[in-house]
Formats: C-alpha cells, structure tokens, sequence
C-alpha cells in the first residue's frame, strides 16, 4: 500500500485472475476499514482497478471482472485515465496533430532561412 496526500495505491498479485481480484477485494476492504476508522471515506466513484500483467504469457484476462468498494463494483481495466485522458484519445488526437503540421513542414523548407516566427508557429501547432 503507498498512500500520498489524498490518494491510496493498493497492489496486489496472484497465480490467476480470480486469485488476484479476491486479494485485491480483500487488501482493499482491509483499507477501507482503516480509511473510515480515520474518519474519512473512499469514493468507489473516483477509484480505479488495473490490471498489470504480461499480456504474451497470460492472454487476456476474462471480462467482467470486479473489486468491491464499499459494496459497489469497480470493474477492472487495462488503463489508467489521467486527468480524464486515455490512450484512446491520443489515437484519436494524432491524425488531427500530423494534418495540422504536415502543411507547416511543406512551408518550411520553402523559405530559405525561416526565420524565428515561423519555427514558433510551427512548435505552438506541435505542441497544441
């Protein structure tokens, strides 16, 4: 368990997935109990369970798999959001990123010696 200002890190493994979902449910009940006895409460709407596994030696783990919190299910999934961001929006923000560059890149070599403007623009599109 690592804890760090408002938030809790449990890790638990096993041998197969539902050894591990049950040590898992377990080592977070076990927290949660700690939790409350401090007063304080853990909100399954803002927890997250996730897998980390290797995925050529164990497959694919079975779908619909849970950890209690409080008496409600939090599935468990293979990402983390951070900040409300997923892998999947990244895919999805490329081809709009590489469509906006691509022109710029084009321009660029055109101008002999562009100047600092142009290499500003065309970091702030990269960056944006």
């Amino acid at each position: 368990m690592v804890c760090y200002a408002d938030d809790t890190l449990v890790l638990a493994g096993g041998r197969w997935w539902n050894e591990a979902v049950n040590l898992t449910g377990a080592a977070v009940a076990c927290v949660i109990r700690v939790i409350q006895r401090l007063g304080l409460s853990a909100s399954p709407a803002k927890s997250e369970a996730l897998w980390f596994f290797d995925h050529h030696r164990r497959g694919t783990s079975p779908p619909g798999l849970f950890v209690y919190i409080n008496g409600k299910e939090v599935p468990v999934r293979y990402q983390l959001k951070y900040l409300a961001l997923t892998p999947s929006y990244f895919e999805l923000l490329v081809p709009k990123v590489t469509a906006a560059a691509n022109p710029l890149c084009g321009l660029l070599p055109n101008i002999v010696g562009a100047g600092d403007g142009f290499r500003r623009l065309y970091e702030g599109v990269v960056r944006s």
